[in-house]
């Protein structure tokens, strides 16, 4: 009470703020929930690079390893088909267990266990059952999932579309899906290769709130020219501990020393170029927040900028105007700045403000869209 008549009030120390690199972690436990083998999915199609087999480095090539054809069988391959008879047609999927004999490719006589009192004295003949690979099954001899009739009443039954009465009335072909927002596969960075043969100064430090970066060298004392395109090439990572190390210590790095990001720019714009043509969205928000510190940051680095707006900027004209539709809903996820379109004109703003008098004719003219917030 005597503090409150002093007017001293009690001081609650805030609460600290979530780092970038951690941020994209707790979206990775998110994501696990909702979209599950997703990661899975990604290696499979070759959209992101896959890891080492072991940590002593990869298998020889000629040696087959059994485990991963099982794992592509299991995840790939169709139902296939053992046996068949004049009325039924027996398949298994990959997924399902089938005995030693038959995973072993042995042929097995189809026999009844138990016969009812209708098919007694009835001579049933054996068939030998095959099994089959999957290539061997050609496409549209099973039912995938989801995809029968069986089970569905009429009324909920999906009836296949009308045709048109008329052939020679033929309707427009819709056009192409766009093809400038599908993300690109990415390629292995040189962080990872560096870092998977032990030549970086980090290690993960982990804790309870939140991890961070143990650096055993001081980043402000480190080599910028070397070390700095290292960690701006890791931005294109969607893997940890190589995207949660790439993410933080470029962080740390440039709050360090920003005098030491002038003289090595021209090093950095090749991986920045490469994050962002990428085309994945998560890849483009985190190196649109990275040059945004540069930009705010690092001293001139907005007018030294200026020359390389074509290397950078045909990536944001694609998506300035991807941002959420919420119309009169609130956005309870926007303190976590995951929006492109937004982070697209922050970016642009900023470029204008720190790149000088000539940095809104080069933004105008790589972004035609854009309106200055300097010029009237």
């Amino acid at each position: 009470m005597e503090d409150r008549a002093n007017g001293k009030l009690p001081v609650f120390h805030e609460r600290p703020r979530i780092s970038e690199a951690a941020l994209l972690q707790a979206e990775d436990h998110v994501d696990r929930s909702a979209k599950i083998g997703r990661r899975r999915r990604e290696k499979l199609s070759g959209h992101i690079p896959k890891g080492a087999d072991t940590c002593f480095g990869n298998f020889p090539s000629e040696a087959e390893r059994d485990f991963q054809r099982k794992t592509f069988s299991r995840c790939l391959a169709p139902p296939t088909i053992l046996s068949s008879t004049a009325g039924a047609t027996f398949a298994f999927h990959p997924h399902s267990k089938v005995p030693d004999e038959q995973a072993r490719g042995i042929s097995l006589p189809f026999t009844t266990a138990r016969s009812s009192p209708r098919t007694q004295g009835c001579s049933i003949p054996p068939v030998e059952s095959k099994i089959c690979s999957p290539r061997e099954v050609q496409e549209g001899s099973f039912l995938r999932r989801r995809s029968g009739s069986g089970g569905k009443a009429v009324s909920t039954a999906a009836m296949p579309p009308r045709q048109a009465q008329s052939p020679s009335s033929s309707s427009p072909s819709p056009p192409p899906p766009p093809i400038a927002r599908i993300p690109r596969n990415i390629a292995p960075s040189e962080f990872r290769r560096f870092y998977d043969r032990r030549d970086l100064p980090v290690k993960v430090k982990h804790a309870r709130s939140q991890n961070s970066v143990d650096w055993l060298t001081s980043p402000g004392e480190l080599d910028y020219h070397h070390f700095l395109p290292i960690f701006m090439d890791g931005l294109r990572e969607k893997e940890d501990p190589y995207r949660f190390l790439a993410v933080a210590g470029t962080y740390d790095l440039l709050q360090a020393a920003p005098k030491k990001v002038m003289p090595v720019l021209p090093q950095l714009i090749l991986p920045l170029k490469a994050a962002l043509n990428t085309r994945d969205l998560e890849v483009v928000v985190t190196t649109l927040k990275v040059l945004q510190v540069m930009v705010s940051t690092c001293e001139f680095v907005g007018e030294a900028l200026v020359p390389y707006h074509r290397q950078l900027l045909p990536v944001l004209n694609i998506f300035k105007e991807k941002s959420k539709k919420t119309f009169d809903q609130m956005d309870y996820a926007q303190r976590k700045r995951l929006d492109v379109g937004d982070l697209v004109n922050e970016t642009l703003q900023l470029l204008e403000e720190h790149g000088g008098e000539h940095a809104f004719i080069n933004i105008k003219y790589m972004v035609p869209t854009y309106e200055s917030v300097i010029f009237d």
